[in-house]
């Protein structure tokens, strides 16, 4: 399995898949907000213009992505789960 990552070591620009509804998305982490209670992510698809209009909270994060490029060139793409929600 992926090496676990604490969500306290997302920071801007990482890229990390999270749960919206009934589906999981990937999108850019644009801004880190630090609330009363918890740290939220502003997030936005790279291909968006606006950012996205709910931020995400940490219960919601499935993990942050990794790239990885093996030898024959193909880039793939590898979560590192959280170790807390």
């Amino acid at each position: 399995s992926p090496p676990k990552v604490p969500a306290g070591k997302v920071k801007e620009g990482d890229i990390i898949q999270f749960r919206k509804e009934k589906t999981t998305v990937i999108h850019r982490v644009v801004e880190v907000q630090q609330t009363k209670d918890a740290r939220i992510f502003v997030t936005k698809g790279d291909a968006n213009r606006e950012p996205d209009v709910d931020p995400v909270s940490p219960p919601q994060v499935v993990g942050k992505v990794v790239f990885k490029v093996p030898r024959i060139g193909w880039a793939s793409i590898a979560v590192k789960q959280f170790l807390s929600r």
